[in-house]
């Protein structure tokens, strides 16, 4: 398995796979996801590429070549919703450490017959190394005991221990320093 970083171009020559695997991964339980959700992350993933800071990084097996999992991200700014959310519930003075300085670790997918081999933790930190962020900021769906498992190993805390969206789902959202200036 071999992990590379995906230009802004090359997303381009990349996207079906990327949104095959953002579908295989969270199709399945807790998540299940739809086809129009991945239609949905396909229309996102299109537009975060020109944001500021975006970055992803996609592992491929060896052999065949295959896409089996990304991760992306990208600057956190203000005026975007989800972004905006969050500060609202973190308050100004933990908003202005966590999310000023702050990098958005958006997705992190792995399809499901390559799970629990390290690719999502090897993801993570190549998706992580040599930003240029103070902070690092993410949510995962609270119940998810594997992805809160990795995000605890690798330094992460959660912020806002149950963040209820307005469509209802409850997710932690965590933060990690990446730099201590």
């Amino acid at each position: 398995m071999h992990i590379e970083e995906l230009t802004v171009g090359g997303l381009w020559s990349h996207l079906d796979a990327l949104v095959e695997a953002y579908f295989l991964a969270f199709s399945a339980p807790p998540y299940h996801e739809t086809q129009q959700d991945a239609d949905s992350f396909r229309e996102s993933l299109l537009e975060i590429q020109n944001w500021q800071g975006f970055r992803c990084v996609v592992a491929y097996e060896d052999i065949s070549n295959r896409m089996v999992g990304f991760a992306c991200g990208h600057s956190c700014l203000p005026g975007r919703w989800w972004a905006d959310m969050i500060a609202q519930a973190l308050g100004p003075e933990r908003t202005k450490y966590w999310l000023a300085d702050g990098f958005e670790f958006v997705e992190l997918a792995v399809i499901p017959s390559h799970q629990r081999r390290g690719i999502g933790g090897r993801l993570h930190d190549r998706l992580l190394t040599h930003l240029p962020h103070r902070t690092a900021v993410l949510s995962t769906m609270a119940g998810n005991g594997p992805a809160i498992a990795l995000y605890q190993q690798r330094g992460w805390q959660p912020l806002i221990p149950e963040f209820t969206y307005p469509h209802g789902r409850v997710d932690i959202i965590w933060g990690r320093a990446l730099r201590l200036f």
